[in-house]
């Protein structure tokens, strides 16, 4: 066959060269009176700017040299005949007749109404991408040249753009649309199907023959029976086989026996045809189908099935084994940095952002882009593939020096305050994710390899990408060097030695300062690595590595701190666990189990335990220990005096509820200011109850926000209840369930149609959670770094969980009220008729700020009771309170209950006033800015955590309303600079300044 289309292609080549002036003659639009004319009727040919058909390639601009070509002139020459009467039927046929996959390209845009003519000297161009100017200038249209090719699309159903820019963008209005004759446009989807079955291109043949038996084109059995007898290339036999079974098998071919029939049934079992599964059973089912062709489908389906179930596990172990790699090759370099000298580095996914991020920089860079406008780029002529090698130590190297430059200037100081160092680079990944958004943006424009869009067929439906496999293959390597560089030489022996034992190492003359650097940026370099493989099948932007840092930490732990083959083990065995979990069906009602995200959340859970009840990990820690904090990590920790609680709670009660009412009532603030500084009131509540646990225990839970996200939705499903309904559901909730087929108001609803007991669960539900978190894992003795990082992946949990629109809690929406809603029977709206400080809003922020006095009163009278007492000795030597027969765990777990319990509190009166709850709300960011609030206020005060919330979320509200982009600075510099220079917070700055004094006068 492939014989016959090149006698067939030359000769119509050949003629239709020949014919191109003949052609232009007859079109009116190719002939003029005058040079001007043909000047423009030139410019329709080719494009912008370019003569008539030139001589030679020479006298093509660069930006068509791709079209330069004889066949790309003759398609081009022939595109202003489509839309002529006389001509354009004639010019289908001979675009038909040249058989280039670039006329397939032109009647795809032409048939989904992408082609234009831009005004009457810039020529016919392609304008795929139409929309909104960035300036609201009206609509814009980006042009690319007509036979440009595109890159594959992001998703089904998108235009595939070309991987270059466009040649222009110009405003919408300038274009007017190309029209081809009617006739024509009719003949040209006709054919756009079995044009491409007739093509030079194998791959373009085999999508073509696919396409025709997914249409059912009878038309097509003609060529189809061709390709599958004659065709040199398996795939393209194979394709038109099946898609020939098909349209007989579903009685498309007119001309088909009965027996044939069956025979195109039978066939499609032999084939394995997962896309005739449907065909195959509608044909079972079908009671008007003879009994041979019903039992020929039914054994095929069964074939089929088979084949579908063994194909899916193949492809989920891949799919395990590619995550597992990623999640090892994130996890090395958190290994040496956590395991091998107990940092908490919660910057470690800003450092696979940044490997990242100069990988992307090194394709921009060496392809003549700017980085900076003072920095020239330099086109080096290099292919993609050679850039991403070069990329490699450029990853490596960028994220290494800012590892290093974090350890010295940060890091270095925070060694034996494994918590605060945590606070630290949490600090540092702000700043880190903020530096690269006000630079670049939040999504880096990407070029890849051509090989990392590829894979390599392993069977029949089972297709491995090059991209994935080639992570695989550099995590394997990574893990390798790793292990040689610890065990063989002498920098790895140095490591190993200082993590052992510090003080011997350094009485032996090892440089421990430079070991440690030196170790710190290597971990990072690592990470940079996992960047720089991420580039190939991820998005890169700022806050890419926070996607990871959780479960990275996860396989650190379980694989056991500092032990690189539980990393390995830990690593492979989650993401194998997540993958094979996913194809299982448990249950379908109510809910599916599993799919990509119960999977996930089913191994977190698992995770979760496991570390419960094996705190170790698989391989133990021997390294550098990160232990809980203890009364030498807190010298500055004191009780405030009883004249410091009675002037701050004046303040409190003076500016609360004497001052804001005033300036309220007197029109200075209104009620939308009241309600602001009303919730963040709430937030000092949530503050209060983490400074009990972690001041007065010294037990840090990434969590808090989680409970206060409890309490607010209890609060929202109550309101909803006396709000407005769509056929008995609330209205938020209704537009949701309605995209899942289940109308029925989910039942948790009628436990919140009373206001009283909707507090009281709003109380109960998050102390609850927290007494149960608490006794599982204090009894096992998790505590420290283990406690904090098992708490955020709690909060992980519980988001993807409620991000789910089956369960009827909103999904990612969550709960919103529209005020028109009654709180115990009064409207939240402002009602005309009322005095200011008769609306319920302002009732709200009077009851909040009460509440917080309140809060600050309960927790005020625990650290001064008994029980209190207890607690600072559990922080200070729990061993010895344990050994003295007290149980501390119950003590730990009554106090994160009264955490959880203030938390809901604050969180059910935060949602009247604020009117929203997400599941956006629980992610780990809020409950870090908790802890946050608490660190700048100052830990184990009360006060401090008072000061802390209101004063950051005061300053949050200030900086994001007037400089957006640096709030994350200010952020990062508090979570930075309160470890450092003021660990005690705001709350020991008297003291710290009277000690300063009081030493200064004895001088």
């Amino acid at each position: 066959m492939r014989d016959r289309v090149m006698r067939v292609h030359l000769p119509l080549l050949m003629a239709t060269l020949l014919a191109l002036p003949i052609g232009a003659q007859e079109n009116p639009r190719t002939v003029g009176v005058s040079g001007e004319k043909e000047a423009r009727s030139a410019d329709l040919i080719v494009g912008p700017g370019v003569a008539e058909v030139p001589e030679s390639a020479a006298a093509v601009p660069e930006a068509e040299e791709e079209q330069a070509d004889a066949v790309g002139r003759v398609i081009l020459a022939a595109v202003p005949e489509l839309g002529e009467r006389k001509t354009a039927e004639d010019a289908v046929d001979r675009l038909i007749g040249l058989k280039d996959v670039r006329v397939k390209r032109l009647f795809e845009r032409l048939v989904a109404s992408e082609v234009y003519e831009r005004g009457d000297e810039a020529g016919i161009v392609w304008a795929p991408v139409i929309a909104d100017a960035e300036d609201g200038s009206g609509m814009q249209a980006s042009l690319y040249p007509l036979l440009a090719e595109g890159e594959a699309a992001a998703s089904e159903g998108e235009t595939a753009l070309p991987a270059a820019p466009p040649s222009a963008v110009v405003p919408f209005d300038e274009l007017k649309r190309f029209r081809v004759f009617r006739p024509a446009l009719n003949r040209i989807r006709d054919s756009l199907a079995l044009i491409g079955l007739e093509l030079d291109d194998p791959a373009e043949r085999e999508r073509a023959a696919i396409d025709t038996g997914n249409k059912r084109q009878s038309e097509a059995v003609p060529l189809l029976v061709e390709l599958a007898e004659e065709d040199p290339d398996a795939g393209v036999r194979r394709a038109a086989a099946e898609s020939l079974a098909l349209i007989r098998a579903s009685g498309g071919d007119p001309a088909a026996t009965p027996g044939q029939v069956v025979a195109a049934v039978e066939q499609i079992g032999t084939l394995k045809s997962i896309r005739g599964l449907d065909l195959l059973d509608r044909l079972a089912a079908d009671e008007e189908a003879t009994p041979a062709v019903r039992s020929a489908a039914a054994a095929a389906a069964a074939q089929v099935q088979r084949h579908i179930t063994a194909t899916n596990w193949i492809k989920n172990a891949f799919f395990g084994l590619s995550l597992g790699s990623i999640l090892v090759l994130m996890a090395l370099g958190l290994a040496i940095t956590f395991g091998l000298m107990g940092v908490i580095n919660m910057a470690h996914g800003e450092m696979l952002m940044i490997g990242a991020v100069g990988t992307w920089a090194t394709f921009t860079c060496l392809s003549g882009g700017q980085l900076f406008s003072w920095l020239p780029g330099l086109d080096t002529g290099l292919s993609a593939g050679w850039l991403y090698a070069v990329a490699l130590p450029v990853s490596f190297l960028v994220a290494a020096a800012a590892g290093w430059l974090v350890e010295a200037t940060i890091v270095r100081f925070l060694y034996k305050r494994p918590l605060d160092s945590l606070l630290a680079t949490i600090g540092v990944s702000f700043v880190l994710i903020q530096l690269v958004r006000n630079w670049k943006g939040d999504n880096l424009p990407l070029v890849r390899p051509a090989w990392a869009g590829g894979s390599i067929e392993l069977m029949q439906d089972v297709s491995f990408s090059t991209a994935r496999l080639f992570i695989i293959a550099l995590s394997i390597a990574c893990v390798v060097a790793v292990a040689a560089i610890f065990r063989f030489t002498k920098a790895g022996l140095l490591v190993r030695a200082t993590s052992q034992n510090r003080d011997m190492a350094r009485a032996l003359g090892v440089n421990t300062r430079r070991v440690d650097a030196l170790t710190f940026a290597f971990g990072s370099g690592l990470a940079g690595i996992a960047g720089y493989g991420l580039y190939l099948i991820a998005s890169v932007s700022p806050q890419m590595g926070q996607g990871y840092i959780v479960d990275s930490f996860l396989v650190v732990v379980v694989g056991g701190v500092g032990q690189l083959a539980g990393v390995v083990l830990s690593g492979f065995g989650i993401g194998f666990a997540q993958k094979m979990l996913e194809p299982l069906e448990l249950i379908t009602e109510p809910i599916r189990l599993f799919d990509a995200t119960w999977a996930n959340v089913a191994v977190l859970a698992g995770v979760v335990l496991f570390i419960q009840r094996r705190p170790g990990g698989l391989f133990p820690e021997r390294g550098r220990q990160a232990n809980l904090a203890t009364g030498d990590e807190a010298p500055w920790a004191s009780r405030p005096s009883g004249w410091t609680d009675a002037l701050m709670m004046s303040l409190l009660v003076g500016l609360g509820l004497v001052l804001v009412p005033i300036l309220y009532g007197s029109g200075t603030l209104s009620i939308d200011d009241v309600n602001r500084y009303g919730y963040f009131a709430t937030y000092a509540i949530c503050a209060v109850g983490l400074d009990l646990l972690w001041g007065y225990v010294g037990v840090l839970s990434l969590c808090q926000f989680l409970f206060f996200a409890f309490g607010a939705y209890a609060a929202g499903f109550y309101l909803i209840n006396h709000g407005p309904k769509i056929n008995g559901i609330p209205e938020c909730l209704y537009y949701v369930m309605s995209g899942t087929g289940d109308l029925t108001a989910p039942a948790y609803l009628s436990l919140f149609e009373n206001g009283f007991v909707s507090l009281l669960l709003a109380l109960l539900i998050p102390g609850a959670v927290a007494f149960a978190l608490g006794v599982v894992m204090f009894r096992s003795r998790v505590k420290g770094v283990y406690f904090a990082i098992l708490t955020q992946t709690f909060t992980v949990i519980a988001l993807r969980v409620f991000q789910k629109n089956e369960l009827g809690m909103g999904g990612t929406n969550g709960i919103r009220i529209t005020f028109t809603e009654t709180l115990f029977g009064h409207p939240i709206m402002t009602t005309e008729g009322l005095g200011p400080f008769e609306q319920t809003r302002f009732r709200l922020y009077a009851i909040s700020v009460v509440a917080l006095i309140l809060s600050v009163v309960v927790a005020k009278l625990i650290t001064r009771s008994r029980y209190g007492r207890v607690l600072l000795a559990i922080r200070d030597d729990e061993t010895r309170l344990r050994f003295g027969g007290y149980r501390t765990w119950l003590f730990k777990a009554g106090v994160f209950a009264v955490a959880g319990v203030m938390a809901g509190l604050g969180g059910a009166l935060y949602l009247p006033q604020k009117g929203i709850i997400t599941p956006g709300d629980m992610a780990p960011y809020w409950s870090i800015l908790v802890v946050a609030w608490v660190a700048v206020g100052g830990r184990g005060t009360v006060w401090g955590a008072v000061i802390g919330a209101i004063g950051v979320s005061a300053m949050y509200a200030w900086m994001t309303s007037n400089h957006p982009a640096y709030w994350m600075f200010a952020l990062g510099a508090l979570f930075i600079l309160t470890p450092l220079l003021l660990p005690g917070g705001v709350m020991s700055l008297p003291a710290m300044l009277g000690g300063r004094l009081r030493k200064a006068g004895g001088a």
